[in-house]
Protein backbone atom coordinates (compact mmCIF):
# COMPACT_ATOMS: atom_id res chain seq x y z
CA UNK A 1 0.00 0.00 0.00
CA UNK A 2 2.85 2.41 0.71
CA UNK A 3 4.28 1.70 -2.74
CA UNK A 4 1.70 4.05 -4.28
CA UNK A 5 2.41 6.87 -1.84
CA UNK A 6 4.11 9.80 -3.50
CA UNK A 7 5.82 12.24 -1.19
CA UNK A 8 6.35 15.75 -2.42
CA UNK A 9 9.42 17.28 -0.83
CA UNK A 10 9.90 20.97 -1.40
CA UNK A 11 13.51 21.93 -2.04
CA UNK A 12 15.08 25.20 -0.86
CA UNK A 13 16.47 26.79 -4.05
CA UNK A 14 18.91 28.96 -2.10
CA UNK A 15 20.64 25.78 -0.94
CA UNK A 16 19.92 23.40 -3.81
CA UNK A 17 20.83 25.61 -6.77
CA UNK A 18 24.22 26.91 -7.79
CA UNK A 19 24.46 30.67 -8.33
CA UNK A 20 24.24 30.18 -12.10
CA UNK A 21 21.26 27.83 -11.89
CA UNK A 22 19.52 30.20 -9.46
CA UNK A 23 19.87 33.11 -11.89
CA UNK A 24 18.66 30.91 -14.74
CA UNK A 25 15.56 29.93 -12.76
CA UNK A 26 14.70 33.25 -11.11
CA UNK A 27 16.53 35.79 -13.34
CA UNK A 28 18.11 37.38 -10.25
CA UNK A 29 21.09 36.55 -8.05
CA UNK A 30 20.56 35.07 -4.61
CA UNK A 31 21.73 38.32 -2.97
CA UNK A 32 19.40 40.48 -5.04
CA UNK A 33 16.52 38.08 -4.38
CA UNK A 34 17.15 38.29 -0.63
CA UNK A 35 17.20 42.08 -0.92
CA UNK A 36 13.88 41.99 -2.78
CA UNK A 37 12.38 39.75 -0.10
CA UNK A 38 13.46 42.24 2.59
CA UNK A 39 12.12 45.12 0.51
CA UNK A 40 8.60 43.71 0.06
CA UNK A 41 8.28 42.00 3.46
CA UNK A 42 6.85 45.06 5.25
CA UNK A 43 4.20 45.44 2.51
CA UNK A 44 3.07 41.81 2.18
CA UNK A 45 0.86 40.52 4.95
CA UNK A 46 2.72 37.96 7.08
CA UNK A 47 1.29 34.43 7.18
CA UNK A 48 -1.37 33.80 9.82
CA UNK A 49 -1.52 30.01 9.48
CA UNK A 50 1.32 27.57 9.85
CA UNK A 51 0.59 26.20 6.37
CA UNK A 52 0.55 29.64 4.69
CA UNK A 53 3.26 30.61 2.24
CA UNK A 54 6.11 32.71 3.60
CA UNK A 55 7.02 35.98 1.91
CA UNK A 56 10.19 34.30 0.61
CA UNK A 57 8.11 31.61 -1.10
CA UNK A 58 5.77 34.17 -2.64
CA UNK A 59 8.66 36.19 -4.03
CA UNK A 60 10.38 33.11 -5.46
CA UNK A 61 7.16 31.90 -7.07
CA UNK A 62 6.60 35.34 -8.60
CA UNK A 63 10.17 35.64 -9.86
CA UNK A 64 10.01 32.19 -11.43
CA UNK A 65 6.75 33.06 -13.16
CA UNK A 66 8.07 36.43 -14.40
CA UNK A 67 11.42 34.94 -15.39
CA UNK A 68 10.10 32.02 -17.38
CA UNK A 69 6.94 33.56 -18.80
CA UNK A 70 5.36 30.19 -18.17
CA UNK A 71 1.86 29.39 -17.08
CA UNK A 72 0.96 29.42 -13.41
CA UNK A 73 0.42 25.67 -13.09
CA UNK A 74 3.96 24.61 -14.12
CA UNK A 75 5.35 27.32 -11.86
CA UNK A 76 3.41 25.92 -8.93
CA UNK A 77 4.43 22.36 -9.78
CA UNK A 78 8.10 23.27 -9.57
CA UNK A 79 10.04 21.34 -6.95
CA UNK A 80 11.05 24.70 -5.51
CA UNK A 81 7.51 25.87 -4.85
CA UNK A 82 5.15 22.85 -4.93
CA UNK A 83 1.92 24.84 -4.59
CA UNK A 84 -1.42 25.01 -6.36
CA UNK A 85 -2.14 27.25 -9.33
CA UNK A 86 -4.39 29.43 -7.16
CA UNK A 87 -1.53 29.93 -4.67
CA UNK A 88 0.73 30.94 -7.54
CA UNK A 89 -1.89 33.43 -8.72
CA UNK A 90 -2.28 34.95 -5.23
CA UNK A 91 1.50 35.13 -4.78
CA UNK A 92 1.99 36.90 -8.11
CA UNK A 93 -0.76 39.37 -7.23
CA UNK A 94 0.59 40.11 -3.73
CA UNK A 95 4.21 40.54 -4.82
CA UNK A 96 3.25 42.65 -7.84
CA UNK A 97 1.09 44.88 -5.65
CA UNK A 98 3.99 45.23 -3.19
CA UNK A 99 6.40 46.16 -5.99
CA UNK A 100 3.92 48.77 -7.21
CA UNK A 101 3.84 50.57 -3.86
CA UNK A 102 5.11 54.12 -4.50
CA UNK A 103 8.00 53.86 -2.02
CA UNK A 104 9.32 50.77 -3.84
CA UNK A 105 8.29 51.53 -7.42
CA UNK A 106 9.60 55.10 -7.49
CA UNK A 107 13.02 54.07 -6.20
CA UNK A 108 13.56 51.74 -9.20
CA UNK A 109 11.53 53.14 -12.09
CA UNK A 110 12.32 56.61 -13.37
CA UNK A 111 10.36 58.53 -15.99
CA UNK A 112 11.18 61.97 -17.35
CA UNK A 113 9.28 64.60 -15.37
CA UNK A 114 9.25 67.28 -18.05
CA UNK A 115 10.06 67.86 -21.72
CA UNK A 116 13.63 68.99 -20.95
CA UNK A 117 14.38 65.70 -19.14
CA UNK A 118 12.79 63.76 -21.99
CA UNK A 119 14.92 65.54 -24.61
CA UNK A 120 18.07 65.02 -22.55
CA UNK A 121 17.30 61.31 -22.14
CA UNK A 122 16.58 60.86 -25.85
CA UNK A 123 19.80 62.67 -26.82
CA UNK A 124 21.91 60.61 -24.39
CA UNK A 125 20.42 57.37 -25.67
CA UNK A 126 20.94 58.40 -29.27
CA UNK A 127 24.55 59.38 -28.55
CA UNK A 128 25.27 55.98 -26.99
CA UNK A 129 23.34 53.73 -29.38
CA UNK A 130 22.43 55.65 -32.51
CA UNK A 131 18.78 54.63 -32.01
CA UNK A 132 16.51 57.70 -32.34
CA UNK A 133 13.56 58.76 -30.20
CA UNK A 134 14.02 56.35 -27.28
CA UNK A 135 12.79 57.50 -23.88
CA UNK A 136 13.28 54.26 -21.95
CA UNK A 137 14.27 50.61 -21.98
CA UNK A 138 12.89 47.49 -20.40
CA UNK A 139 15.32 44.61 -20.12
CA UNK A 140 14.44 41.47 -22.10
CA UNK A 141 11.07 42.71 -23.27
CA UNK A 142 10.22 42.72 -26.95
CA UNK A 143 7.70 45.38 -27.88
CA UNK A 144 6.23 45.62 -31.37
CA UNK A 145 7.24 48.88 -33.02
CA UNK A 146 5.36 50.01 -36.08
CA UNK A 147 7.65 51.63 -38.63
CA UNK A 148 6.56 54.90 -40.24
CA UNK A 149 4.78 54.50 -43.57
CA UNK A 150 7.13 54.03 -46.51
CA UNK A 151 5.50 56.79 -48.53
CA UNK A 152 7.13 59.59 -46.56
CA UNK A 153 9.76 59.92 -49.29
CA UNK A 154 12.65 62.20 -48.41
CA UNK A 155 11.07 63.03 -45.04
CA UNK A 156 11.57 59.45 -43.81
CA UNK A 157 14.95 59.67 -42.08
CA UNK A 158 14.37 56.36 -40.34
CA UNK A 159 13.58 53.53 -42.78
CA UNK A 160 11.79 50.36 -41.71
CA UNK A 161 14.96 48.28 -41.20
CA UNK A 162 15.82 50.45 -38.18
CA UNK A 163 12.65 49.26 -36.46
CA UNK A 164 13.06 45.54 -37.13
CA UNK A 165 13.83 43.37 -34.10
CA UNK A 166 16.85 41.35 -35.18
CA UNK A 167 17.18 39.40 -31.94
CA UNK A 168 16.86 35.67 -32.57
CA UNK A 169 15.22 33.69 -29.81
CA UNK A 170 16.14 30.01 -29.72
CA UNK A 171 14.24 27.76 -27.38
Amino acid sequence: MLDNLLVCVKVNPFLALSDIAFVKTYRMSKNLTNYLIELVSPVIEPPKRSSALRVQDKVLITLQFFGTGSYQLPTGNSRYSAVSQSSVSRSISEVTNALNQPNIFNSWVKFPKNIAELRKLRNEFYTKTGFPGVCGCIDCTHIAIVAPPGNLGAENNYPEHIYVNRKIIIQ
